[in-house]
């Protein structure tokens, strides 16, 4: 609205400039004044909007499986329990301190190889090292997951994704794998490929589909993303079909703030 206004009154007197033999000085100021308040107010838009939601700022997860974006140098997100920080535009550390209160040490980096407009590459690794005593018993387990992921632009609203992790897991029992117990929160070796739709560039709608050939099992999910300048909000669901015939439904909560450098 302030802008129409503006708008008008240099129209306004630009007229006057045509039908008038001169300008006095107080007009030819005014003038200059309207002008020079267009030109802030269109800087100040321009800034606000490559700063609002999700522009110009790709999501880092679809629902569990990564993409193939990383935060920029200097940004750094804070969640519940994660916390990721930009080295470069290219590399980023994170770690989980939820998991670090439940003894499990974890360590999380991401490379971004290959971005541009269309297409994004990058490689990752993940390692825990969850050490436990109770009754005297002490329970190490350590786990390596390095992955890969693919993202490519089908259009400016859709975005498709493909990563492929392999997960190396060893414990002071030397437990087979194969003997081990699957739970929800648990990623073994899987493929995975998901889609993010973009509504506005305050609203996503994500979904994903996996495969886990460790725990043989195949997971889907989808949820809303919310984004605002610096707070996300994402609420969805997971779904699980096991090979005994299970299918559990977890629900899929997560906020957290992207700050810049």
């Amino acid at each position: 609205m302030l802008k129409k206004i503006l708008v008008i009154v240099m129209v306004f007197l630009a007229t006057q400039f045509v039908f008038a033999e001169e300008l006095t000085e107080t007009e030819q100021q005014l003038l200059e004044n309207q002008e020079q308040l267009i030109r802030n107010q269109e800087e100040i838009l321009q800034r606000l909007n490559s700063r609002r939601g999700f522009k110009n700022r790709n999501i880092l997860n679809v629902m569990k499986m990564p993409t193939a974006f990383a935060l920029k140098k200097n940004e750094f997100i804070i969640g519940l329990g994660s916390v990721y920080y930009g080295i470069s535009d290219h590399l980023q550390v994170g770690t989980n301190l939820f998991l670090f209160l439940l003894q499990d040490r974890n360590v999380q980096i991401k490379v971004n190889l290959y971005n541009t407009s269309k297409y994004a590459f990058s490689t990752g690794l993940r390692f825990d090292d969850f050490q436990l005593l109770t009754f005297d018993n002490e329970t190490n387990y350590s786990s390596l997951a390095p992955y890969g992921a693919f993202s490519i632009s089908m259009s400016e609203k859709v975005k498709l994704h493909f990563s492929g992790q392999r997960s190396m897991v060893w414990t002071s029992e030397n437990v087979d794998i194969d003997d081990a117990t699957a739970t929800w929160f648990v990623q073994g070796s899987n493929t995975a490929c998901g889609i993010e739709l973009s509504a506005s560039h305050l609203t996503k709608f994500v979904g994903e589909i996996a495969r886990d050939f460790t725990y043989e099992r195949i997971r889907t999910g989808g949820a809303i993303i919310w984004g605002w300048e610096k707070l996300r909000l994402k609420i969805g669901l997971n779904s699980y079909l096991y090979k005994d015939g299970s299918k559990p439904i977890i629900p899929s909560f997560n906020i957290w703030w992207r700050f810049d450098g």
